[in-house]
């Protein structure tokens, strides 16, 4: 019985000493796209070919409707964790020290140091990534800077270079919800059960990301239904705070998104020009949409192979036997 007791002590104590990893699911994936340098896409799926998703945004062409320093340098203030308080620093345009430039383009150039910042003061400002291609938009990752997640955004996507935007769905709190896009506010606990009920269509208004902590560095993670996108927009609508000192950044932006190549390739290649699938099938074409056969009666589905329709052929045959019997 006493040499139970010293072996128990002996666990407790070794246990005691181990410090236990917690894993971090979301800033495990954030590391991870925003390490990816290879630019294709694979899928080994048996039943449907699909190429892998992959983080698209070092591709994208990023745009904002307003960043600080476009109209001169202004001075900033933020909290900072910690005993440090209240820090202070100047926004300059391009024609500024780099490290006091901010412009869209820092959301996506892979740099930790860097971000994109918006004006101080200005409440509606949003941020426009153009994909290298249609694509099919699969997971959002936005990553805050030195400022506290906003308080109030929207995600949307448009098909095509129009203005048919499309609103995914809506973050903030019930009041914002209800007053920005009269929308339900949604909590966490009710959005598992709520899933199986809802319109794929339909947006929500989720109040996940509605904390002012962390206050800085804040992640936010949006799965989407693999919504065909050709551009994504991020609508920032209310900060955390009322004051007239508040603005937005975005340190690093991932936009995970899937080749459209229609169930006929497994493999895609994407850069800057654009999007193409290698095709199988005897599909041709950057989306896997055209016959290899370049014959009009060749038409390829979206979701299968493509079928051939010999009735012009044989007109055509029988017309050229009709003549030279004449």
């Amino acid at each position: 019985m006493r040499f139970l007791l010293c072996l128990l002590l002996v666990a407790a104590v070794a246990g005691k000493g181990k410090k236990h990893r917690h894993n971090k699911p979301g800033r495990a994936v954030l590391d991870r796209l925003s390490s990816t340098t290879v630019t294709d896409g694979t899928a080994e799926s048996s039943r449907e070919l699909l190429p892998e998703p992959l983080d698209v945004a070092p591709f994208a062409v990023i745009e904002a409707n307003a960043t600080c320093g476009d109209n001169g340098a202004e001075d900033y203030c933020r909290d900072t964790p910690g005993k440090r308080g209240v820090v202070c620093d100047v926004c300059e345009g391009l024609d500024g020290p780099a490290a006091r430039r901010h412009p869209a383009s820092h959301a996506i150039d892979g740099d930790p140091t860097t971000w994109w910042q918006s004006p101080v003061g200005v409440a509606d400002v949003t941020l426009v990534a153009t994909l290298p291609d249609e694509m099919e938009l699969v997971h959002v990752i936005i990553k805050s800077g030195p400022s506290p997640r906003p308080l109030a955004w929207s995600l949307e996507v448009s098909s095509s270079d129009n203005e048919d935007w499309k609103m995914i769905s809506a973050f903030g709190d019930k009041e914002h919800c209800r007053k920005l896009w009269d929308l339900r506010p949604e909590r966490r606990r009710r959005k598992v059960r709520a899933a199986k009920n809802r319109r794929a269509d339909k947006p929500t208004c989720s109040t996940q990301f509605t904390s002012p902590r962390p206050l800085e560095n804040g992640e936010m993670h949006i799965r989407v239904q693999e919504v065909p996108a050709r551009r994504v927009r991020i609508s920032f609508r209310a900060a955390q705070s009322a004051a007239p000192s508040q603005y937005y950044t975005v340190r690093a932006l991932a936009l995970v998104a899937r080749c459209l190549c229609h169930s006929h390739a497994r493999h895609c290649h994407v850069d800057r020009s654009g999007a193409k699938c290698k095709c199988l099938h005897d599909t041709c074409g950057p989306h896997c949409t055209e016959s290899c056969e370049q014959t009009p009666e060749c038409s390829c589905g979206e979701r299968g192979a493509c079928q051939f329709d010999d009735t012009g052929a044989i007109l055509r045959i029988a017309q050229v036997l009709f003549v030279i019997a004449v």
